[in-house]
């Protein structure tokens, strides 16, 4: 996601979070749904709905981008946000080589808010205090919150600097090794990678383990078989930025908190216990930054598969006859357990959040293609027939009021309170498309596409959707009166 930014006009790239492995929002011409999703479609060598986040940046060979009408129409329904088109590298033929490249790389903080420190805190709520005289004739100063030794302590040892605390520099490493190579017949591609990201939020990280394989054997000439497979394994532990339901709860938010909390506080007690806020100055009942941050036990895992396989057929010159089949998986398991020690653990007596998640899409296209050469004249006709199936299966569980907090998630039997949720979706798509180019003495160009897309989620008398498209393009750069402009 990061290698799109700033590469192609019209298509925004966020991160919003920042966090180690997070998602990225890419935008191809704005958003175009008020509701639904604006992410765009990717295809990844010809397999559709490929999380872009699961490719190893090193297995791409080229990235295309479909923005305009006449080339996300080919896709009918689905490519109404944009098309990512990805492929992978391949082998070629000749002796095997291979390939290891190493990166090391170090993330911080960019700027830290400029902050109090603990005797100029400690002065300035001496001040505020002097100023609040109480109503009457009689005028009382109240007495002030920190003494004189206090702040000379302040000033001599410092205080805290919560900003030092929660954040860290972190370091980013990755791993890449591959082989490829072929004869004339049979070309491969196996590739592994790692990537182990660290955040600059203390107590969170992300570790990413690729592998991929792609196979292409020309089995006579007028047969060729493909196959690419990738395996990716995921596994993050994040504390959320807010720990509200929707992580929005800025009480229990270690990011919120740090730049909020008086330098003149310690991390821990004399017992050795997290600080708490005091609540004769600022905001009470705030959590304490680190253990916002470091008492928050997350670990999400993911195990995804990408599988595609396809057989191409030549019974002819310049037709092509492809049937393709493809598989996109995703296993997921989600833990979180917000301990006493956190605001909204605190709260709840502590809180387990629990989900488990599958994701299933099946893909199956056959695509017959004619291409036809008479003097200037050039004719490619494609037909395409294809289906998809997909499914969504999740099950949820949170718990609060543990007795203790030694056993977290892995006892949801003892907590005095549970909710549990669960769903499963089906869709299923019917697509049939049929394209047109021609071209005369390449300078003229002209395409016309009709799709028509068939989804199971419609009513019985609105099943379908028909997406035409036709565009024209003059290649003057072959026309003779710029022959001799460079």
């Amino acid at each position: 996601d990061q290698a799109l930014q700033g590469r192609s006009p019209g298509v925004m790239v966020l991160n919003p979070s920042g966090q180690p492995g997070g998602k990225t929002t890419i935008r191809i011409r704005g958003m175009n749904s008020i509701t639904g999703s604006n992410q765009p479609l990717t295809v990844v060598d010809g397999l559709q709905g490929v999380d872009i986040e699961s490719l190893n940046p090193n297995d791409i060979e080229s990235i295309e981008i479909l923005k305009d009408a006449s080339a996300t129409a080919i896709y009918g329904s689905q490519g109404a946000n944009g098309v990512l088109l990805i492929t992978t590298k391949k082998g070629k033929k000749g002796t095997p080589v291979v390939n290891y490249s190493y990166s090391l790389s170090y993330q911080q903080l960019r700027e830290k808010l400029d902050l109090m420190n603990a005797p100029d805190f400690a002065n300035t709520i001496n001040a505020f205090r002097a100023s609040q005289n109480q109503p009457g004739d009689v005028v009382i100063t109240p007495t002030p919150i920190f003494t004189a030794d206090q702040i000379a302590n302040f000033e001599q040892k410092g205080g805290t600097d919560w900003q030092d605390e929660v954040y860290r520099t972190a370091p980013v490493q990755s791993h890449q090794l591959g082989i490829s190579g072929g004869t004339d017949n049979v070309q491969y591609l196996v590739s592994g990678g790692y990537l182990d990201q660290k955040g600059i939020l203390i107590n969170s990280e992300f570790q990413r383990f690729t592998l991929r394989a792609n196979v292409n054997i020309d089995i006579n000439k007028w047969l060729n078989f493909g196959l690419t497979w990738a395996g990716i394994r995921e596994k993050g532990s994040t504390p959320p930025f807010g720990e509200g339901p929707q992580d929005i709860d800025a009480l229990g938010q270690a990011v919120s908190l740090a730049p909020r909390w008086a330098a003149t506080i310690p991390v821990y007690d004399e017992l050795g216990n997290y600080s708490k806020h005091p609540s004769n100055f600022g905001e009470p009942g705030m959590a304490n930054p680190v253990a916002s941050a470091k008492e928050v036990f997350v670990e999400n895992n993911t195990m995804r598969n990408n599988l595609n396989a396809f057989l191409e057929f030549k019974p002819l010159k310049g037709l092509s006859i492809r049937i393709s089949g493809g598989a996109v998986t995703r296993n997921s398991d989600n833990f979180r357990y917000m301990n006493t020690n956190t605001f909204t653990g605190f709260q709840k007596s502590g809180l387990a959040q629990t989900s488990n998640g599958i994701y299933t899409r099946f893909q199956n296209s056959n695509i017959i293609t004619y291409n036809k050469e008479v003097g200037i004249h050039n004719f490619t006709i494609t037909a395409v027939a294809e289906q998809q199936v997909e499914t969504d299966k999740n099950t949820a569980i949170e718990a609060n009021g543990f007795s203790v907090d030694d056993n977290s998630v892995w006892d949801l039997g003892g907590a005095s309170t549970r909710f549990a949720s669960s769903y499963n979706r089906k869709r299923v798509i019917n697509s049939y498309l049929t394209r047109v180019n021609y071209s005369l003495a390449d300078k003229y160009l002209l395409t016309a596409s009709y799709r028509a897309d068939g989804s199971s989620v419609f009513g019985a008398n609105n099943k379908w959707g028909y997406f035409p498209s036709i565009s024209a393009a003059w290649r003057i750069s072959e026309e003779k009166f710029l022959q001799d402009v460079d």
